[in-house]
């Protein structure tokens, strides 16, 4: 099971890179987004100063949730890995309601919601 924690741990931090730089993509080029994540990236294809807000925020939030996740469980740190993978669960569960009312769901969106769930399930396994 420790070895599943490292995979899973190791998993948080890719989503946590890409979440910046598909992130990045998706504020300059809005027309032609191809991040599959989270439904707050989709806010500013309307163009608003208010979606690049969101959007600035959904990336930072992502990275902080499921960088930090990985981090701390990789250096065994398992109460601030438990913190952040919470944070990661609402943040992604929040996210994956949007885009189910919005019918826009794509594959990425249940990843994203399943990761850091079973991140957590690991925790507890190995505590």
């Amino acid at each position: 099971m420790k070895k599943a924690l490292k995979v899973t741990s190791y998993l948080c931090l890719a989503v946590a890179v890409l979440a910046v730089i598909f992130g990045i993509v998706a504020m300059t080029s809005a027309n032609h987004s191809f991040f599959v994540g989270y439904a707050m990236f989709n806010v500013i294809k309307r163009g608003t100063f208010m979606g690049f807000i969101g959007n600035l925020i959904g990336i930072v939030l992502t990275f902080a949730s499921f960088g930090l996740m990985g981090f701390y469980s990789l250096k065994g740190k398992d109460k601030n890995a438990l913190i952040w993978s919470l944070i990661a669960i609402i943040m992604s569960v929040i996210s994956l309601v949007i885009v189910l009312l919005g019918k826009t769901a794509s594959f990425g969106d249940f990843i994203i919601t399943l990761l850091p769930m079973a991140h957590l399930f690991l925790i507890f396994k190995n505590a």
